[in-house]
């Protein structure tokens, strides 16, 4: 009840035009079309061993259902800064985002590989299975209005992935990599409930802020050179 409250009256004080998951199904039922959806990927490790930086997670080269191929890459196995047990990153732009995560000789995650990671090897719907079970992650709390229920990477210790990565559903919501002035925003946030799956998803201009989005980062696996964002 309380979460039904408070998603009626954020419908009603964001700006007009900005899609928020939370305000209708329909805006989350176009987010779920994503390549990673579940059973949409295979691996293909014919590309021999590779290694990624500690912290990060492998994610092998996968044959999507729609024919495209995804190589090889590294994803930050926590929500920025990738500290188990420091709060994530919150409240930051899309721009920002990026600067953090080049500063740290990485860059965005494609929408891509950030459902793959999420998804794992099976394709699953959300990180730990296809039922959504509501004391997984973190994604049944309640907004504050002086502050917010984000907790510390890895409180939750059944949020993980296929591929050892943690709180990709829940907790705070995470910026990809996208063209133009607008980028997808996946894995809901503490407030999202069972809209919270790896192919769950909403669009914001990138210069937007709010309180529940965060990010982690990625990097090709191997040498990985980002382009400065600037």
């Amino acid at each position: 009840m309380h979460r039904q409250r408070y998603m009626t009256v954020l419908c009603l004080v964001l700006l007009a035009g900005v899609t928020v998951p939370w305000c209708s199904q329909s805006a989350w039922a176009q987010g779920q079309e994503g390549p990673a959806a579940a059973g949409s990927a295979t691996t293909d490790t014919s590309g021999g061993s590779l290694t990624c930086p500690a912290g990060m997670a492998l994610i092998p080269m996968l044959k999507l259902q729609n024919g495209k191929q995804l190589d090889a890459f590294c994803i930050d196995i926590f929500e920025y800064p990738n500290v188990l047990g420091s709060m994530p990153a919150s409240g930051i732009t899309w721009i920002e985002a990026e600067a953090m995560c080049f500063k740290k000789g990485k860059r965005l995650c494609k929408p891509d590989e950030w459902q793959a990671a999420c998804s794992g090897p099976l394709g699953l719907l959300y990180p730990y299975g296809n039922t959504y079970q509501p004391d997984r992650c973190n994604t049944e709390g309640e907004w504050m209005m002086n502050g917010s229920k984000v907790v510390v990477s890895g409180a939750f210790s059944g949020c993980v992935s296929g591929y050892g990565v943690i709180d990709m559903s829940g907790n705070v919501s995470e910026w990809t990599a996208g063209e133009g002035d607008k980028a997808r925003i996946y894995g809901g946030s503490f407030v999202s409930g069972r809209y919270s799956s790896c192919a769950s998803f909403y669009t914001l201009t990138k210069t937007r802020r709010y309180a529940f989005n965060g990010v982690r980062c990625c990097m090709r696996a191997g040498a990985d050179q980002p382009t400065s964002p600037h």
